[in-house]
Parts: structure tokens; sequence; C-alpha cells
């Protein structure tokens, strides 16, 4: 199942798609494609233009046969080549701020699997990318049942709508003018998509589930908190459920964005979000508890600023 979250505020907008954590061996090995014979039939791959990429969210399609992604930056290519969440990736801080177009084509019938080996020999031919892997302890989370108990509902389950898939309903839109709910959060018409996507604006979160799993919930949080999050319970069931509170590492700093009528004054006066471990409890019944864990991580060796010319 996937998730996604939207970030909200003046300089970009972002969905990103759930990335799941791989199994890799705490023995140290040099990281390479598992087939270097995969390729892009054609392939373009050019630095972002700054006038975009200082006001634009990342855009990434995947069709039969062609890929289109905007304004990614280089780190993120990585964690989409070697399917890694954030925390896994150990490199220089400037990789954040590279941002890169790329268009390619592939025959048609590829996998995502075989997608993600063709960004790795990418990476290797044009910017010269070498890795290892390596194993460390870092902080991680558990989720537990907490006090008399879940406080969150069954999900029920219902037909798809049509010839599409899950519910049927399509991604969140966020474009244009809306209208705020009392704790500043865009209200989107329609049937929310099965899964767990979060909004984060101004400081505040909203995170939502539909026909949700605590395993789909560990992994959007694992998102929000940049460490290992694990499911504890040992509930097995879907849910639906949603909460509210305040953006863990948020700078700070307000924003008005006109163009979907959120204004900054409108945030000064509404009463502070809790934090995350609080809100899970009191309105899931759940409990985060912190640890330590062994996690794989892909150290970055070497990877050129610029790719090699088309």
């Amino acid at each position: 199942m996937q998730g996604n979250i939207v970030h909200i505020n003046r300089s970009a907008s972002l969905i990103a798609a759930m990335l799941s954590i791989p199994m890799a061996s705490a023995q140290s090995v040099q990281a390479q494609a598992s087939d270097s014979t995969l390729r892009f039939e054609v392939v373009s791959v050019k630095l972002t233009p700054p006038s975009i990429n200082t006001v634009a969210g990342q855009l990434r399609t995947i069709d039969p046969g062609r890929l289109h992604y905007v304004n990614i930056s280089l780190r993120d290519l990585v964690l989409d080549a070697y399917n890694l969440k954030a925390y896994q990736v150990v490199g220089p801080d400037w990789l954040r701020e590279i941002a890169l177009d790329i268009d390619a084509t592939m025959r048609p019938g590829v996998t995502k699997e075989q997608i993600r080996v063709m960004f790795q020999n990418l990476l290797a031919d044009r910017f010269g990318l070498t890795v290892h892997w390596d194993t460390r302890q870092l902080p991680a989370y558990s989720i537990v049942i907490a006090g008399p108990g879940p406080k969150m509902k069954e999900s029920v389950a219902v037909p798809p709508l049509g010839n599409t898939t899950g519910n049927g309903a399509p991604p969140p839109s966020l474009s244009g003018p809306g209208k705020l709910d009392a704790d500043g959060f865009p209200i989107v018409p329609g049937p929310q998509r099965d899964g767990v996507g979060t909004v984060m604006i101004n400081g505040r979160s909203r995170l939502r589930g539909q026909q949700a799993t605590i395993q789909d919930l560990a992994s959007e949080l694992s998102r929000q908190l940049k460490y290992p999050v694990t499911d504890q319970t040992g509930l097995e069931s879907k849910y639906d459920f949603t909460v509210k509170f305040a953006t863990p590492g948020w700078s700070g700093k307000l924003e008005d964005i006109p163009e979907l009528g959120i204004w900054a004054s409108a945030y000064e006066a509404m009463q502070p979000l809790p934090d995350l471990a609080a809100a899970l409890q009191s309105q899931m019944g759940l409990k985060l508890q912190s640890k330590k864990a062994p996690v794989a991580v892909l150290i970055v060796d070497h990877v050129a600023k610029a790719p090699a010319a088309n």
C-alpha cells in the first residue's frame, strides 16, 4: 500500500511515493548494479535551471516506455535507484542541492526493479557514483499499544469504483483556493484515497489513513521522524484514522500561499497541536518507544556535482 506526503509551502509542493527498506548484508560490500547491461534506451540528464529549482516542486511520471523527472535532487535519485529511506544514505550535504531534469525512454514492459537498476547504471555512467554498504546503529522507534487500547476505527471494505484500482478515489488535489478546517488543513472534496497520506502546512501535520495497516502507519512515520519505525502492536486489521500534530523539525516560519487561500495570520491565532508522540497516544491509543537498531546504510564514496554531457 502506498502513501504520500504533501508539503504545502511557498517554495514547493511535493507528492512523494513511499519507499520500502531493503534487506542488506551487515558486511560492507561494493554496491553495484545487479545487471550492468540494463540501461535506458535514450536518456537526457540536465541540471534543473536555477529559476525552476527555487520555486517548483518535484515532478515524477513513469509511463509505458517513457520516464520524465523534473527538479529531482541527486540525493532523491540515489534513494530511488537503491530503494532506500532518507536516513539510509550517508553522503555530502550538497546532494540535496543538485537538482536534475531527466527524460528517458525504455522498452515497454520493464519492471520497477529494472528501472531502479537502470538508475544505478545511469548514476555510475553520468555521475561516476561509487558507493559501499555499511551497518550503523541509529535511533529507531517501535509503535506499541498504549493504555486502554487502540482508538482507531476498523475499516469497512468498500467495493472499487469502475475499472480503477483501490477504492477508485483520485490522488488528492490541492490546486486553487479552497476551504480550511479549524486546524488549518485544506478540505479536499470527494472520497479519500486508500492508504496513508500526510499534509504538512505551516508547522502543522495531518496524517490520515484509510484501509491502512499499522505497518503502513509505521512506514509513514519513518518519513516524519527520519528514522526507522517498526510495528510492535500485533494488530493485523486495517483501519481508518486521522491524527494531527506539530510537524517534527519545522523551521518556525509561517508563510502566505494566496493561490491556496492560505494566510500566515490565520495560523498565528490557532491553538498549537501536540507533538507526534502525544498525538499518537491521545488520538490513536498508540505509543512510540525509542531504541537503537542496526540499519543498513549506503555510503557515497564519490559522486560528481554535474552529469557528464548527454
